[in-house]
């Protein structure tokens, strides 16, 4: 079971949750959702968030699916970045 990580101040108690995302790789056409607009490219889909990371890996139907963690109110660079806890748990 994954563990929250518990961070205290003089002022009070904060409970930082991590929380692990899944997504589905896509590439080929795809039709924007409030136009007609085509992309052409690689997109990833928003499959769920779970607070177990094997309930994640669970959801992961074929190999493009993957996963990575992340910490609930906690807001990332814009900047492109490689997530070290991110993986794809099925292979081809």
């Amino acid at each position: 079971m994954d563990k929250n990580i518990t961070h205290v101040n003089k002022t009070k108690k904060t409970v930082t949750q991590k929380l692990w995302v899944v997504g589905q790789y896509r590439h080929g056409k795809h039709k924007l959702s409030k136009s007609n607009k085509l992309l052409n490219g690689v997109v990833w889909d928003f499959q769920g968030v779970f607070s177990e990371k094997s309930q994640a890996i669970k959801a992961c139907r074929n190999w493009r699916y993957f996963v990575f963690s992340a910490t609930l109110g906690e807001e990332l660079s814009d900047e492109s970045c490689q997530e070290e806890s991110a993986f794809y748990p099925i292979e081809r």
